[in-house]
């Protein structure tokens, strides 16, 4: 593996306005003795794409990649060429739908020992036994929170408006948490960033004090999003306001049903800046390696809603770049515990959060609404909304019945 350090595209792309004419970018290919290749060999397409935007966009874009000079290191695929490029030049990749993962801090996990405990075969609960807390799982109370979440102009992690919606949804788990069972023992902290919108973590403490160092049961979701270009609207409704809502869900209805872990901890994480390539997840995952911390499994939600016209409502099971034993587990579950059959797809590599703890080989899983050619097409624009005709909070619901089916199953969930 190697570095490649691509010559920075702030200085080559400038905006020149010329009389009478729209604003548009000037791009300058690298020269024949440069010796650091650009963006060019990556997005061939760049140049006609700039030159096309309107002017106004152009405009925002060229600020935007002046203000976010900082050299940052990135990864297309498991094995590959690890690459440099700029903050602001990472939007581009965003606009041309490349995967990636920001590898800036990454470093190999440090020598720990976490055995591998085998998943169950056979379950502690059933769908008729957990039927009182599925009913728990709120259409109405999705539909609130998630018309509220998607009314910020954007939950882009460095934008105003995302500080803003993260705070807004650290209160309203904290309201969650006092009006549903105030007594449980739960805490809500904040993972900080440097970008200014914070990852948020909920942990839900064992009934025993001892259990608290066996691995954690992770379920999690990211609460930024964006739109093709940074600093336009993006409701994010299915990416990922649709994941963050469930595990809203699903934290609600443990909590109403009084429920407790009692084999490990429990814990709901909302990563920030998964759409600047994995930035609060990796932070997160980093820190737990760095601390030595066990991991029992990693459920991630990510666009959980749509569900194509013509098509039958599946639950996407991600088969590729995931523990296997943990996504056999994850089919049983739905097999067991959902009202709808599951399909198996694949989304590449770097396609959400749970990449992070897979790099550092923790065992990790990835739900998704359906089979990946047939997600959401307006995902990443203006009309990522909860209106679209396909946009279905009953896909929604069946996704919280799995994750309260893990929890249970996993963390040992019992009554009060």
């Amino acid at each position: 593996m190697k570095l490649v350090a691509f010559a920075s595209l702030s200085s080559l792309a400038v905006a020149v306005v010329l009389p009478q004419q729209p604003q548009q970018f000037t791009l300058l290919a690298p020269t024949s003795h440069s010796h650091s290749p650009s963006l060019f060999s990556l997005l061939p397409d760049l140049e006609s794409t700039l030159s096309s935007l309107p002017s106004s966009h152009s405009s925002q874009l060229a600020q935007h990649l002046a203000a976010l000079p900082e050299k940052r290191l990135i990864q297309l695929t498991e094995d590959g060429d690890i690459l440099q490029l700029t903050e602001g030049e990472k939007s581009l990749l965003v606009y041309h739908r490349v995967n990636f993962i920001d590898v800036t801090h990454h470093r190999a996990s440090p020598t720990r020992v976490q055995p591998k405990s085998p998943y169950p075969t056979n379950f502690k609960h059933s769908a008729s036994s957990l039927n009182s807390t599925f009913n728990h799982i709120s259409i109405p109370k999705m539909q609130d929170f998630l018309s509220k979440f998607t009314a910020f102009y954007t939950r882009y992690y460095r934008s105003p408006s995302g500080k803003e919606s993260q705070k807004f949804l650290l209160g309203h788990l904290n309201e969650i948490h006092e009006k549903t069972n105030k007594k449980a023992n739960v805490s809500i902290s904040e993972f900080e960033h440097s970008w200014g919108q914070n990852s948020i973590i909920v942990r839900m403490e064992p009934r025993e004090e001892k259990m608290g160092e066996e691995p954690v049961v992770i379920l999690s979701a990211h609460q930024d999003s964006t739109n093709s270009l940074p600093f336009l609207r993006a409701p994010g409704a299915d990416d990922d306001g649709s994941g963050t809502t469930v595990l809203l869900s699903i934290f609600e209805a443990l909590l109403a049903g009084k429920f407790v872990p009692t084999t490990n901890p429990l814990e709901f994480h909302f990563y920030s800046a998964e759409e600047g390539g994995m930035l609060g997840s990796g932070a997160i995952s980093r820190s737990y390696a760095d601390q030595g911390r066990q991991v029992r499994a990693v459920y991630h939600t990510d666009v959980v809603a749509f569900v194509k016209k013509g098509t039958e409502p599946r639950i996407g099971v991600i088969s590729d770049n995931v523990d296997q034993d943990l996504t056999e587990f994850m089919r049983r579950v739905i097999g067991e515990f959902a009202e709808i059959p599951y399909v198996d797809t694949k989304c590449g590599y770097a396609c959400s959060d749970h990449s992070s703890w897979q790099k550092l080989s923790y065992p990790s899983s990835c739900l998704s609404e359906g089979r990946f050619e047939d997600s959401n097409t307006h995902m990443h624009s203006a009309q990522d909304t909860t209106e679209l005709e396909e946009f279905s909070w009953e896909h929604m619901r069946q996704f919280a019945r799995v994750g309260v089916a893990v929890a249970g199953e996993l963390a040992g969930l019992e009554r009060e």
